[in-house]
């Protein structure tokens, strides 16, 4: 049997299943979309330094950036939260396929963001023209800049690319069935996507402050993904620089051991705290 999330084989009388660790992660992200998009809809800036929440998902998008899978809906934020900061409001499809330089087809993508509400796809003649909306601005006046800078610019678009993300997540979320697989976008699971931020967000949302090298692997490796590429962007390259999710990285009995960030763990128990109340509140 396979997992239909992750890909977790085992034996059993099924072709395909649904694992509890994809189970238990699906209501995390859940509980992390209920609040997230209600922060995007109704706050008029969004400020991680604020809410940390927005951190968290700067700090994952970094740590899967690179993964062939979601990488062209990564480029098409920081193309439309650069476009913003320069008060550009509209870029055809030409421009975008130029600036992208994808061989993807753009439907899909341009699909998730009109969904999101980030942008209105509009025709034009013979080609569509992708009208930036509201959202995305705010997003863009959340940061006070002086002079527009990679850095400035990289910031604001992972925020931007993490809710982004976050939905894509959702949609996984709601996956129940092989046949629902192909419904997602570009009719394909974003599984290493899901399955590495699956054990980094379980991880700290079930309270551990830590976790070692050798459960990162065994973890992906059941799922035939390569901890080599997630252990890079962990320590952001240079070992002495870890990235926003991480506070340190020690070694014991020969294993690395990596401290998650305190606020990612006070922001995991906000959320647990918010489900509580929702819960009790419905009861």
């Amino acid at each position: 049997m396979k997992c239909i999330l992750c890909g977790w084989t085992k034996k059993g009388p099924s072709q395909f299943f649904m694992c509890d660790d994809c189970r238990k992660f699906s209501q995390i992200v859940n509980m992390v979309w209920s609040d997230v998009n209600k922060k995007f809809e109704n706050l008029d800036t969004i400020d991680p330094t604020v809410d940390p929440i927005f951190r968290l998902l700067s700090d994952s998008v970094f740590i899967t950036s690179h993964n062939p899978q979601v990488s062209i809906f990564y480029k098409m934020c920081t193309i439309f939260v650069e476009s913003v900061l320069k008060s550009i409001t509209t870029i055809t499809e030409e421009e975008l396929n130029r600036k992208l330089r994808s061989t993807r087809p753009l439907t899909d993508a341009l699909k998730v963001f009109e969904e999101l509400g980030l942008i209105t796809v509009k025709l034009d003649k013979y080609q569509r023209i992708i009208v930036i909306n509201e959202k995305v601005k705010k997003i863009a006046r959340s940061i006070q800049i002086d002079t527009l800078d990679e850095q400035v610019t990289k910031r604001i678009s992972q925020i931007f690319a993490g809710y982004v993300m976050l939905y894509l997540l959702r949609k996984m979320a709601s996956v129940r069935n092989i046949e629902e697989v192909y419904e997602l976008p570009y009719k394909q699971r974003f599984r290493t996507l899901w399955t590495i931020l699956m054990f980094l967000w379980s991880k700290a949302f079930e309270g551990d402050d830590n976790f070692q090298e050798i459960e990162l692997t065994k973890f992906l490796g059941r799922r035939r993904i390569s901890t080599a590429s997630v252990i890079h962007s962990l320590i952001n390259i240079d070992p002495r620089k870890l990235t926003g999710m991480l506070k340190d990285v020690q070694i014991r009995n020969d294993d690395r051991v990596f401290y998650f960030a305190d606020y990612i763990l006070r922001e995991m128990e906000r959320i647990r705290e918010v489900e509580r109340e929702r819960m009790g509140t419905r009861g």
